[in-house]
This record gives structure tokens, C-alpha cells and sequence, in this order.
């Protein structure tokens, strides 16, 4: 979980920080799906908590304010990626730990499973990854997609058809 202790150490929390505190597990979440890697996630996590902490004076309310998080956070996430490119560094892809419930014969086939999808949505472009994260791994609807990216619904919709295209075809490549 992305941590925020620095920015709530106050007594009696604000608004504002209850607020963060109950975004931060989702924002951290769809940092990791988008960037594929804890560390980056965490420090993107906590960027982005700082961004809506000093920002929200700003925040209009113009649209819910999880899309206005959600909005931050993938800028965050496009500007880290942006910056790793710039560097010729790679993000970094982790695999999510198997639940321990099932078989050791399951858990392994679905860790290889879960490996081989979150290492073809990393391959995917940046703009095509946002959208599958957004849409199928975090359920966003079309129109807090299309406030998010700041595009229209019908991009949306046809982005994401062509993501989900280059996703299958990436699976079956794998598959090979």
C-alpha cells in the first residue's frame, strides 16, 4: 500500500486528508498496473498524493474528484514512463505474489498466467496500456475514461478496441 503517513500527521484529519487516505490503496493500484513495478508505483503513489494535497484548492469540480485523482495520477504515471524513456531505462516488470489458497500445481500456472497478461500489457504502448489498466483492470467507465485522458467518449471507445487488439495479439504471440 502506498504510504502517506508524512502529509496526515495531524490530529484531527481534514477532509482533505481523509480523502487521501482512503484514495491512496486505489491510486497505488492503478500506479502498479500501469507501471509494473512496486517501487515505481509507491513513489508515483506518493507524488500524486502530494499533487492533490497541495492542488486541491485548485480542484474545480468539474468532475468527481476520484476522476480528478485518477486524471493526476496517470499524468504522473505518462511523465515517469516519458522520464525512464528519456533515460533508456525500462520500467521495471513485477509479477504479483499467487494466493495461497490453491493447489501449488494451480498457483504456479496462474503466477505464469498473471506473469505472461501483466508483461504484454507492459509491452503495449503507454497510451494503449492506460486504457486497458483503466477500463478492464480498475473498471472505469467510458465517460470517467474519457474525463481522465481528456479526450472524447467515442476516442475512448475505439482506443481501446484497438488496445484490447494489440493486447490479444501480443497473448497469442506469447503463446508461440
Amino acid at each position: 500500500m502506498c504510504p502517506i503517513q508524512e502529509c496526515t500527521r495531524v490530529t484531527a484529519p481534514s477532509a482533505v486528508e481523509n480523502l487521501l487516505r482512503e484514495s491512496a490503496p486505489r491510486v497505488y493500484n492503478l500506479c502498479y498496473s500501469i507501471l509494473g513495478s512496486h517501487e515505481d508505483a509507491e513513489d508515483c503513489c506518493q507524488e500524486v498524493l502530494l499533487k492533490v494535497y497541495q492542488g486541491f484548492d485548485g480542484y474545480r469540480g468539474e468532475a468527481a474528484v476520484t476522476t480528478w485523482i485518477y486524471r493526476i495520477a496517470v499524468n504522473a504515471c505518462k511523465n515517469r514512463i516519458r522520464s525512464a524513456s528519456r533515460r533508456g531505462a525500462a520500467l521495471r516488470l513485477v509479477s504479483e505474489p499467487a494466493d495461497e489458497r490453491y493447489s501449488p500445481a494451480l498457483q504456479s500456472e496462474r503466477r505464469h498466467t498473471a506473469h505472461r497478461i501483466r508483461a504484454c500489457i507492459c509491452a503495449l504502448p503507454p497510451r494503449k496500456r492506460m486504457l486497458v489498466v483503466l477500463r478492464d483492470i480498475e473498471g472505469r467507465s467510458y465517460g470517467e475514461i474519457s474525463r481522465i485522458l481528456g479526450v472524447a467518449m467515442g476516442t475512448v471507445k475505439s482506443r481501446l478496441a484497438r488496445a484490447r487488439h494489440a493486447l490479444m495479439r501480443l497473448l497469442e504471440e506469447e503463446a508461440l
